[in-house]
């Protein structure tokens, strides 16, 4: 997930809306994530060369 995604500005002009933007919160605080399994090993590529040749590979 992309950085720029947590960073976006939310404006709420409704009291309802509101509301119920306050328990989403309040309830994910309390809510248990579940634990993730990866069908393969997850892997880091850096570099613009790697990328390309990755995306190439999963055409």
């Amino acid at each position: 997930m992309a950085t720029k995604s947590f960073l976006k500005t939310i404006d709420i002009h409704d009291k309802h809306l509101a509301d119920s933007f306050v328990t989403a919160i309040q309830k994910a605080e309390t809510t248990e994530s579940k634990p993730v399994e990866y069908k393969s090993t997850p892997k880091e590529i850096k570099g613009a060369a790697a990328v390309k040749e990755f995306l190439e590979r999963t055409k």
